[in-house]
């Protein structure tokens, strides 16, 4: 991750501060020429404004960032420490600070960027310090797994910078890793309405719709990312599910069908095609589909279960009966066992039992 991506608040306060800086033309170009991309040419301006005035905290705390922006952190550091020295206000100390801590993060020494954010708490007093501080101070953490201290400091950023589509997506992701259901939805759904194109922060709203049982909204939101990646896979497999909960199991497959186009070894589609064709009794392909899922994914009994009922529905018993003694063996339960035990009695003779029906 870079900086770039983070540092946008801090920016905004170095842009508020030069309001009133001495009226000196070199940092003004030094600026024009940083914004351009000539490191270089902005430290000599930099460097001409510091010699008409020695104590000149913008400039000299230019010349830092324009170190850090060339890769140069080494000497960005020590510039910085200049710069420390000639501070005035809680304003400079904190820009200051920030960007020690952001040359820290950088390097990946995130510990040392945690601290040195952390003693600049105190300087913070604008609502954008105290976002910056925080957002950091949450990528940090993400960096160093810690997604239950990232998720708080990145909360707090969230307070700050409400709008801020990198704090509340990487807030979102936060609560993934921690299995958030609630909020990844709070967080996510407030994404996607930032960046509409966020396939991914789609993907994981949806799942969490899904796993609370939600399909109309996990639906609606799988239609969003249709839209904007129609090939993606990620997002047309959690639609395909979402279809399956709100029984619209021709979108199941519309969905799935896509799946295996761009990925057509992938099991798990073949198995819940398969399974959207048994829902509307279209056993054939259901079959075929099941089969071909069997082969890539062996351990699973469900795949077992349900070929064994399709043979059962079609009077084939003693396919049913293989398919549901695989299924006991993969995982034996109460289910299975009574699949076999009505196969076994309906092969000895007995009175015909009929397969539970499909789910409702």
């Amino acid at each position: 991750m870079r900086s770039t991506r983070y540092g946008n608040a801090v920016l905004g306060i170095i842009l508020a501060l030069m309001i009133s800086l001495p009226s000196f033309a070199d940092h003004k170009k030094g600026y024009q020429l940083y914004s351009q991309g000539d490191y270089q040419g902005a430290i000599k301006e930099f460097q001409a404004s510091l010699e008409m005035a020695p104590d000149f905290w913008y400039a000299q705390f230019m010349i830092g960032r324009c170190y850090k922006k060339m890769g140069n952190f080494n000497q960005a550091i020590a510039e910085l420490k200049k710069a420390e020295a000639i501070t005035r206000d809680n304003s400079q100390k904190f820009t200051t600070a920030y960007e020690f801590a952001d040359i820290y993060y950088l390097q990946k020494n995130y510990n040392e960027a945690i601290n040195t954010l952390n003693r600049s708490k105190g300087f913070a007093a604008k609502t954008k310090e105290k976002g910056a501080l925080s957002k950091l101070l949450g990528m940090c953490y993400i960096n160093m797994k810690n997604f239950k201290q990232a998720a708080s400091a990145l909360e707090e950023a969230a307070r700050h910078l409400p709008q801020d589509y990198d704090v509340i997506s990487s807030l979102g992701k936060c609560y993934v890793e921690l299995d958030n259901t609630d909020g990844i939805i709070r967080a996510l759904s407030q994404a996607v309405k930032l960046r509409s194109n966020d396939a991914e922060s789609i993907v994981f709203l949806g799942r969490a719709y899904i796993k609370k049982g939600d399909f109309a909204n996990a639906v609606n939101v799988g239609e969003q990312g249709e839209r904007i990646a129609p090939r993606n896979t990620k997002i047309r497999f959690m639609l395909g599910n979402a279809y399956l909960g709100v029984k619209n199991y021709q979108g199941a497959i519309r969905s799935f069908r896509v799946v295996l186009e761009v990925e057509p070894n992938n099991g798990n589609a073949m198995k819940l095609l398969g399974e959207s064709y048994k829902m509307l009794e279209d056993f054939g392909p259901a079959v075929d589909y099941l089969l071909r899922a069997a082969s890539f994914l062996p351990d699973d009994p469900a795949i077992f279960d349900s070929l064994g009922f399709i043979y059962e529905k079609n009077k084939r018993f003693e396919d049913a009966l293989k398919a549901y003694e695989q299924a006991y063996t993969l995982k034996p339960n109460p289910q299975y066992k009574a699949s076999i035990d009505r196969i076994n009695k309906r092969l000895e003779g007995a009175e015909e039992t009929p397969p539970p029906p499909l789910p409702s």
